[in-house]
C-alpha cells in the first residue's frame, strides 16, 4: 500500500507524517520497526553508486535503463518513465538551485501548483513548524519554496537527501499495472524481485509533497476527466541517504491514454523510519 500524504487540519504535513506512519497491529506478525530493520539488513547487499558521480541527468539516466529490473516487461513505457524518474533526482539531489529543477520539471510539461493549493497542502504551517517563524505571506511564495526545497534534504543529517542509489538490479526495480481506477487508487503494482516483497514494501510507506502537477491536475482529476482507467507503474530504487541510512524511495507514475505521456503521481518512501523529513518536489 502506498500512502498518499494528504492535509490534516491542525497538525502540520510534517508532523503528521511522523505520527500515523508507526506500528501497525500486534497480530503476531512483524512490527513496523522489526520490519524496517529487516529491511535494512537486506539493503547492505545493494551495490551503490554516488549521486554526484553522475555528472549530468542523461549519465544518471543511462545508468538507471541498465540497471532497473523489470524494463523488459515493456521497454518503451520503461525508458519514459526512467527518463524522467532521472531528471527528477538529478535535479533534487545532485545540484542545490530550486530554480533549476523547476526548469526541469516544467521541460516534462509539469506546471506549479497555485499559491492556494500550496496553502491547503500545508505549507504555512511547516514553514512556521520547520523555521521556527511567522508565514511571510502568500507574497513571498517564491522565497518560501526556495526555504523549504533546500532545508527538506537537510534537516535530521540529510536524512532524506540521497547521497548513493542502486547501481544494480538487485535494488531497483519497476513494475506495471493495466487498470488503475478511482475506486482503486491505492492499489499500486508490487515489487518482488530478488530483495523480496517484504525488504521492498515492509509495513507501510510515506510520499512526499509535490509543488508540481501535471496539465490536468491530479491522478484523481485525470481519471475524473477521461472517465477511464489509467496504466500504473511503480519504481522502486534502494538508496542511502546522507545519513547512512538505507531505504527504498518509490516513484509511482501513470499514463491516462495509450501512446500519451507518462505523469508522475507521487514520490516517496517504503520501509523506512517513519520520520523522515518530508522531501518538498
Amino acid at each position: 500500500m502506498i500512502v498518499v500524504c494528504v492535509a490534516v487540519l491542525v497538525v502540520s504535513f510534517a508532523v503528521w507524517q511522523s505520527r500515523v506512519l508507526g506500528p501497525w497491529r500486534d497480530d503476531g506478525s512483524p512490527t513496523y520497526e522489526q520490519m524496517v530493520e529487516a529491511g535494512r539488513r537486506v539493503y547492505t547487499r545493494v551495490r551503490m553508486t554516488p549521486v554526484d558521480s553522475y555528472a549530468s541527468a542523461d549519465e544518471l539516466r543511462g545508468a538507471l535503463l541498465h540497471a532497473v529490473d523489470g524494463i523488459q516487461s515493456d521497454p518503451r513505457a520503461g525508458e519514459q518513465i526512467i527518463s524522467q524518474a532521472a531528471d527528477l533526482l538529478y535535479y533534487r539531489f545532485s545540484q542545490r538551485s530550486p530554480e533549476a529543477y523547476a526548469t526541469s520539471r516544467e521541460s516534462w510539461g509539469y506546471r506549479r501548483f497555485s499559491t492556494a493549493e500550496m496553502r491547503r497542502r500545508m505549507i504555512a504551517e511547516d514553514y512556521e513548524y520547520i523555521f521556527g517563524e511567522p508565514y511571510p505571506g502568500d507574497e513571498q511564495i517564491e522565497e518560501v519554496y526556495r526555504r523549504l526545497w533546500l532545508s527538506s534534504v537537510e534537516r535530521d543529517d540529510g536524512a532524506s537527501r540521497i547521497a548513493k542509489l542502486s547501481a544494480t538490479g538487485m535494488g531497483a526495480e519497476i513494475a506495471f499495472a493495466d487498470r488503475l481506477c478511482l475506486e482503486n487508487m491505492g492499489e499500486w503494482p508490487r515489487l518482488s524481485g530478488e530483495l523480496g516483497e517484504e525488504a521492498w514494501h515492509g509495513k507501510g510507506s510515506g510520499a512526499c509533497r509535490s509543488w508540481f502537477s501535471a496539465p490536468h491536475g491530479t491522478l484523481a482529476e485525470g481519471l475524473q476527466a477521461s472517465g477511464d482507467c489509467a496504466r500504473a507503474a511503480l519504481l522502486g530504487i534502494v538508496i542511502e541517504a546522507e545519513n547512512g541510512v538505507r531505504y527504498p524511495i518509490v516513484m509511482t507514475f501513470y499514463q491516462l491514454e495509450p501512446g500519451e505521456a507518462w505523469w508522475i503521481a507521487a514520490y516517496g518512501w517504503m520501509n523506512a523510519d517513519a520520520s523522515l523529513p518530508v522531501v518538498e518536489y
